[in-house]
């Protein structure tokens, strides 16, 4: 065979199995290491009080787990939140709202470097569902229930808005990968009733759009476009991906399954996670990029979610093993942390597996990265650590 007629079929293989690259009939191995937190610390000093739960339900309420938030503000800086309740105070300042409000959302600020702690800042609320959701460029957006407000370390000046009341009285925030957009969708248990969306723009700080209709399954955003998996809560139809622009009608971009529930998850403004078994990642126009449905080792953990890079180069996977669990006993078991799933832009494999040593993480936990995706924190409880990533293939 010529130099010419290997290099087409290699060519021809690439265009049937995407996961095939022009280098090699096979993809590039990831690579596996170990991760060894750099650091690790507890901020219950920080935190002053017991964090308060969400309480929720109908007729008989119920008190859920401590509203918690772990975002990277920079490189250089982390920033994690509770709810706690203070000592009413009958001062408050500047931008801070009413100071008769005895909750709190604590937010307390950590190097990034070595773990120490930076400062703590309190703003009163009038809701336990409370946290940061986004971050862009260094500034904070946070919401309480209904209210939305922008912080900055640099300036120190906040912006706010309320959003409309609703019966649920529920706002649930989608932010996009870079944190320049939030789509907020209201809670309701009546999934075929239409449903109000608002669409935040973070950098000018105002609603770009409003609208009602019906939220079939789960949704994810980029800057500019919606995802939605349709008809994980309406059995009678078949599920789908679907996707679209603020000013555009829904199409269909991938199949979706009952069983698997993949959540869409942009990891930039042009591919999107589909978090599942397999997991599969495409692109917008839902081109197949790369699917680990032989991937024997990734084992999903129930909290799990691609948790992307803001330059959107990377993105993580956790994966867990369930340990404890007795069927005969009715005993389910626990999810533990094990390892460390990278994937690299173009994402057409798995960049590195990660084997994580340190203290054990054990069922619901809480990660993020940092913006140029060299850093990774992870929070249980009180209980937070960074590791250093591998550089970028």
């Amino acid at each position: 065979m010529s130099i010419y007629s290997a290099v087409l079929f290699v060519i021809a293989c690439s265009l049937i199995n995407p996961n095939l690259g022009a280098a090699g009939l096979q993809p590039r191995v990831s690579r596996q290491e170990k991760a060894t937190p750099q650091w690790h610390v507890n901020l219950h000093r920080q935190i002053g009080s017991t964090p308060l739960g969400i309480v929720g339900g109908i007729g008989r309420e119920t008190l859920g787990k401590p509203k918690t938030s772990l975002w990277i503000v920079d490189d250089d800086t982390l920033v994690v939140t509770y709810v706690t309740r203070e000592p009413v105070s009958s001062l408050s300042k500047r931008g801070e709202g009413a100071p008769t409000l005895p909750l709190r959302l604590r937010a307390i600020f950590v190097n990034a470097s070595d773990g120490s702690v930076k400062n703590v800042k309190l703003w009163p609320i009038e809701s336990r569902d409370a946290g940061v959701i986004a971050i862009h460029d260094g500034v904070l957006v946070m919401q309480a229930g209904s209210r939305v407000w922008e912080y900055s370390r640099i300036s120190d000046e906040t912006r706010t808005l309320q959003l409309p009341e609703i019966e649920s009285r529920r706002w649930h925030p989608h932010p996009s990968p870079s944190g320049k957009s939030i789509l907020f969708v209201a809670t309701n248990l009546r999934t075929t009733a239409p449903v109000a969306w608002v669409w935040l723009d973070t950098e000018q700080f105002r609603i770009k759009a409003s609208w009602k209709e019906i939220q079939s399954g789960w949704v994810g955003i980029s800057d500019h476009e919606i995802a939605m998996t349709t008809c994980v809560w309406i059995s009678s139809c078949q599920p789908q991906v679907q996707m679209r622009g603020l000013d555009a009608a829904w199409k269909t971009i991938a199949p979706a399954s009952n069983k698997n529930k993949p959540r869409p998850k942009f990891v930039n403004d042009q591919t999107l996670v589909l978090l599942g078994d397999p997991t599969r990642i495409v692109d917008t126009d839902g081109h197949l990029l790369f699917t680990d449905e032989n991937l024997k080792h990734a084992e999903g953990c129930w909290w799990a979610e691609p948790f992307p890079s803001a330059n959107g180069l990377r993105f993580a996977v956790p994966s867990c093993k369930l340990k404890g669990a007795f069927p005969t006993l009715d005993l389910g078991g626990a999810d533990v942390l094990k390892r460390i799933i990278l994937y690299d832009s173009p994402f057409h494999q798995i960049a590195y597996t990660l084997d994580l040593s340190g203290p054990r993480i054990q069922d619901l936990a809480y990660m993020a990265m940092s913006p140029n995706g060299l850093q990774l924190v992870i929070l249980k409880n009180e209980s937070l650590e960074l590791i250093k990533l591998p550089p970028i293939t």
